[in-house]
């Protein structure tokens, strides 16, 4: 007896039928994903007070500060540009709490404390200004969210779009890509910065985002065009 007709499956080792009309359970059935900032948004406060250090919001978090309901996406951490040289204080006042610390290989410490995500970043081997200069840039312009009872910074749009093309990881470049098509910034502010501190070839590769966007501010080359 042959096992690969549709309406049998293999069952403890047997061959059973299967009624023509069952259907599979999808492989995501159950609750979905939510993630509530709030509890990590109240540490972060916390701890960003006792440090003294400046700070904004960066990541998924950010994002949804700036785009349509329709195009927020799930995260499930809460992340947080801190300048380099204020890292230290951080984790100090994290260890002054008693909480467990993991440093990030990208530069910062993060805590995994129940339901609790949250991560200090300050990319320090390779993008230390930028971050600074994206905090900087939050505490001039004055943007912020508040999350829970605490109203926070959020880094600006511009500087948001260099973050996401930082790892070359395609949910990034999605995320950058999104953030070209439905929001509203300065593109030429953009490409200055990503161009001062991500370099030229990445600054080129924000073009090509900017021209499957449909920004106007970036024409369509021609075929053959030099």
């Amino acid at each position: 007896m042959h096992c690969n007709a549709p309406s049998r499956v293999l069952k403890r080792g047997h061959c059973v039928r299967r009624k023509e009309n069952q259907v599979r359970e999808p492989l995501n059935s159950g609750p979905l994903p939510s993630y509530d900032p709030k509890p990590a948004a109240k540490l972060a406060a916390g701890i960003l007070r006792d440090a003294q250090a400046p700070f904004a919001i960066i990541g998924r978090v950010a994002m949804w500060t700036y785009l349509p309901p329709e195009q927020q996406e799930f995260t499930k951490d809460l992340d947080v540009a801190v300048p380099t040289e204020h890292i230290a204080a951080v984790a100090e006042a994290i260890r002054s709490r008693k909480l467990k610390q993991i440093p990030l290989s990208i530069g910062g410490v993060a805590i995994r404390e129940g339901d609790v995500r949250l991560d200090f970043i300050d990319r320090r081997q390779y993008f230390a200004a930028l971050f600074r200069e994206a905090v900087e840039a939050a505490s001039r312009t004055g943007k912020a969210v508040t999350v829970g009872r605490n109203r926070m910074p959020v880094v600006p749009v511009e500087y948001l779009v260099a973050m996401k093309m930082v790892s070359g990881e395609p949910k990034d470049d999605r995320d950058a890509k999104r953030l070209l098509e439905h929001v509203k910034l300065n593109y030429a502010a953009t490409c200055r910065i990503v161009r001062e501190h991500l370099g030229p070839a990445t600054a080129d590769r924000l073009d090509v985002f900017a021209r499957e966007a449909g920004r106007p501010e970036v024409p369509r080359r021609r075929k053959y065009e030099s």
